[in-house]
């Protein structure tokens, strides 16, 4: 007679059956052959982890890793790997089975797909150009702070931020459901332009003042705290007084105001032989033009303040140094004895 083995997972017998009645599971087994049924290993029930959220935001995965061993893979969608990457919602298990052939089923899982968070915007959307020490105020919208939350590259949690410095801000919406979205815009921080008053110019018997700032697009002039109607780079002089101007550059930025006491000393025809330079000057101050051109040159230096201070310049070759370290940072003017004649050139301290 011959002998057969079977395998029957759910079987709790094991030895020789009379063939005639022998049965498997549901099935009855009529054979004139020895039947010799054994009990196969059920696999372990099959748990899993979870890398990331059940619960998806838009363009995210979950992934289900299953950490049975030494069997084969079946998932619901059809993968026969120990791990999967899904992207849609549904319901998820896996099926294991050993090399009996005995096979165990893990729970369910829903992944659920979450709707998208609203995309924050910032007012000002086009981002801002502030002034140097302005500040700026950025808000981020939609304002539903029951539904979002905020977080700033400032790692600020408001919805509204005050900014002072350059820098391309992000803002970040989370809602309740953990999806989050973001936003960002740029704030740029302009320089303000320092002007300087360069000369006082003679011009068809009537004095002006002229103030030069790189990059300036408008000046605004004040005498004795009242505005000058001309808001150009040069004004008339109107008199001994206080004069104030501001460079505006074109982002109506404005860095410093500045303010000097004009006097009617300062008063006169520049010298077309005299000159000075660096100008303005930090320390030494080179005058050529000088004559005679070595010996000793009779000068007055006239301050801000209006002060006149008399000098005797060493001439070597119609070259003088002067030196104006100490003096205030303004406008002076420097006049000199020229072969009898006296002329004036105008130069600026820093």
């Amino acid at each position: 007679m011959e002998t057969k083995r079977i395998v029957g997972c759910m079987i709790p017998l094991v030895g020789s059956v009379n063939p005639a009645i022998a049965t498997i599971g549901a099935c009855r087994r009529d054979s004139s052959q020895a039947i010799v049924v054994r009990q196969g290993a059920i696999p372990p029930w099959p748990s899993y982890a979870i890398t990331g959220s059940s619960r998806l935001c838009p363009g995210e995965t979950v992934t289900l890793t299953s950490n049975a061993q030494n069997v084969t893979f079946q998932w619901s969608n059809n993968a026969t790997t120990n791990a999967i990457t899904v992207s849609n919602p549904g319901i998820y298990f896996v099926q294991v089975r050993n090399a009996d052939g005995c096979s165990n089923v893990s729970d369910q899982i829903i992944v659920r797909r979450i709707p998208a968070t609203p995309t924050p915007t910032i007012s000002p959307a086009s981002g801002a150009e502030i002034c140097f020490g302005d500040s700026i105020i950025l808000q981020a919208q939609p304002g539903n702070a029951q539904t979002l939350r905020y977080r700033w590259s400032t790692n600020d949690s408001t919805q509204t931020l005050v900014v002072r410095t350059p820098c391309n801000y992000t803002v970040q919406a989370t809602d309740t459901g953990g999806c989050m979205s973001e936003a960002s815009v740029p704030v740029v921080v302009s320089p303000g332009i320092a002007p300087v008053v360069d000369s006082l110019i003679f011009n068809a018997n009537r004095d002006s003042l002229t103030a030069y700032a790189p990059g300036a697009v408008a000046y605004i002039w004040t005498f004795a705290g009242n505005p000058i109607a001309n808001q150009t780079a040069t004004v008339e002089f109107l008199g001994s007084g206080l004069y104030s101007v501001q460079a505006v550059g074109a982002s109506n930025c404005i860095l410093e105001v500045f303010n000097q006491l004009i006097t009617n000393n300062l008063i006169g025809k520049t010298s077309q032989t005299l000159r000075t330079w660096p100008n303005p000057a930090k320390g030494i101050l080179h005058v050529e033009g000088l004559k005679p051109a070595d010996g000793i040159t009779q000068a007055i230096m006239v301050h801000p303040s209006g002060k006149q201070q008399h000098l005797s310049l060493t001439t070597q070759q119609g070259q003088a140094l002067l030196d104006v370290y100490e003096l205030p940072a303004g406008l002076y003017v420097l006049r000199v004895l020229n072969q009898g004649k006296w002329e004036q050139v105008k130069f600026g301290v820093e």
